[in-house]
């Protein structure tokens, strides 16, 4: 497994990635790329140039990937376990999907989670990861996006105040209701002028909503599928 601090956890589903595309990149590149075939069994590998490619082939296996702190990536198709360092991306060779390692997938689960409180849909996911990767979206653009959604509208109510924002990011990240300090400190932050797509990305990349987006990934939960 990760050496360092667990910071990610995502799955890739093969069957998902032919029939939906979500993975599907055309990647660019503006130099020689090293590609390096990743051999079954428990091994480490490391990458030694500034475009190292992993080459997988899980035969129609899905495949679990966690990120550590200290940039190692654990991976496994449930009978081989690798680590791998330095790598920009990967190709299931079998399929001839690519992805990124730094793909934003659990990024965009994390804001799903503290705007909705739900498990998100495979599609919002994909399109959303998509603008970030393709299309150069940052991530406040994407909590704008989400803010002024009609689900989050039907959720708190078009007008929803500065403390009924944070009562909402609370609940649903952490499962309970501010104390009178961290919620007299949130609201006037907002009141001061700082924007909820700010206070949206802080709260989905807090500790909390990370704990508890890994744990289920490492439950395998099936809806994981980034």
């Amino acid at each position: 497994m990760v050496a360092g601090e667990l910071v990610n956890a995502f799955r890739i589903s093969q069957n998902l990635a032919c029939s939906s595309g979500l993975w599907h990149r055309q990647l660019e590149r503006s130099k020689v790329s090293n590609y390096i075939v990743i051999e079954p069994g428990n091994r480490s590998y490391f990458g030694d140039t500034d475009n190292d490619i992993a080459v997988l082939d899980a035969q129609g296996r899905d495949i679990y990937i966690w990120e550590d702190s200290e940039g190692f990536f654990a991976v496994t198709d449930g009978q081989s376990w690798w680590t791998l360092y330095g790598f920009e991306e990967g190709i299931l060779n079998n399929v001839g999907e690519e992805f990124a390692f730094d793909h934003n997938g659990p990024a965009v689960y994390r804001m799903y989670q503290a705007a909705f409180d739900r498990v998100p849909d495979v599609a919002g996911v994909g399109y959303w990861a998509g603008q970030l990767d393709d299309y150069g979206l940052s991530l406040l653009d994407v909590a704008g996006y989400l803010i002024r959604s009609a689900e989050f509208a039907e959720k708190f109510g078009h007008e929803a105040s500065n403390e009924q924002f944070i009562q909402a990011m609370y609940q649903n990240v952490l499962g309970r209701d501010p104390d009178a300090g961290r919620y007299s400190y949130w609201t006037s932050m907002m009141d001061g002028g700082t924007t909820r797509e700010s206070i949206l990305l802080g709260f989905a990349d807090s500790e909390e909503n990370r704990v508890q987006v890994i744990e289920h990934m490492q439950a395998g939960e099936p809806w994981l599928i980034f």
